[in-house]
Order: C-alpha cells, then sequence, then structure tokens
C-alpha cells in the first residue's frame, strides 16, 4: 500500500507542471494558428478589394480561453 501511495503522489507532484507544460503549447498553437489565419485573409483582402491592406488578430486568454 505504502509504494502505491508513493506511486500516486510522485503522479500528483508533477500534474501541476504537466498542466502548465500543455497549457503554454495551445497558447502556442494557437498563436501558430492565427498567424497562418492572419496571412491567409490579408493576401485574399488584397486580391478581392485590390488594395495593399492587412488583416490583423490579437489573441487573448482569458480564464483559460481564447
Amino acid at each position: 500500500m505504502a509504494k502505491e501511495f508513493a506511486a500516486l503522489k510522485d503522479y500528483l507532484d508533477v500534474a501541476g507542471e504537466v498542466t502548465v507544460a500543455l497549457e503554454r503549447l495551445s497558447e502556442q498553437l494557437f498563436q501558430q494558428l492565427l498567424q497562418v489565419v492572419q496571412e491567409k485573409l490579408t493576401l485574399a483582402l488584397q486580391e478581392i478589394l485590390d488594395q495593399p491592406i492587412q488583416f490583423k488578430a490579437a489573441a487573448d486568454f482569458k480564464r483559460g480561453s481564447a
């Protein structure tokens, strides 16, 4: 039983670090996706409107959501 308790404690000790790492990864992936969307929408708008405009968006994360 002590062995199982120690294994569970070790698992729980790293859970917080894993959560933080996954949140960072999620934010990085969202930023990359947003960059691609900005580039593609800018090209589409420039072709449709025939003007040198740019589409810009800013990522904002509140309460764990984008």
